[in-house]
């Protein structure tokens, strides 16, 4: 499980590093609508649609995404959605926060079980570490979007 961890983050460092465009003075998340991607990325999201996760999403120009996805509920599980999703810098790292919570009502419409962000990072991050519930865990997946 460490040797996992630490070949993701090895492998976010030489990914992140140099792929931003504009100068960012702090890292940020921005919504993105699932409805409206690039033909490429939307692709990449649906074959992640049918598993529950963590996703870093990573295009051919540079750009990074997360994705959280809790759609799929098996018949009486309750259904994942995604609260106070937010990024700190720290040093040489940033963090992602999210809050993972659960809901047998699956017809609210507030509630939100995929949220996708473009991750656009200060030019000082060479990792990305990422907190479910306040405690640290992993990406299920990195992907290249081709």
């Amino acid at each position: 499980m460490r040797k996992k961890y630490w070949l993701v983050l090895v492998l976010i460092v030489f990914i992140s590093v140099g792929c931003t465009k504009e100068k960012i003075v702090t890292s940020r998340l921005e919504p993105m609508n699932i409805k409206k991607l690039s033909h490429e990325l939307k692709a990449c999201v649906d074959r992640r649609i049918g598993d529950n996760g963590i996703y870093q999403l990573h295009t051919s120009n540079g750009n990074q995404y997360l994705f959280l996805n809790g759609s799929n509920v098996v018949q009486g599980e309750e259904e994942a959605y995604y609260e106070n999703i937010k990024i700190e810098d720290d040093k040489n790292i940033a963090k992602i926060y999210f809050n993972e919570l659960y809901t047998a009502d699956y017809q609210d419409k507030e509630l939100e079980s995929m949220k996708l962000y473009k991750i656009l990072l200060k030019d000082t991050i060479n990792s990305i570490g990422i907190y479910k519930n306040g405690k640290e865990t992993y990406f299920d997946s990195i992907d290249i979007v081709e």
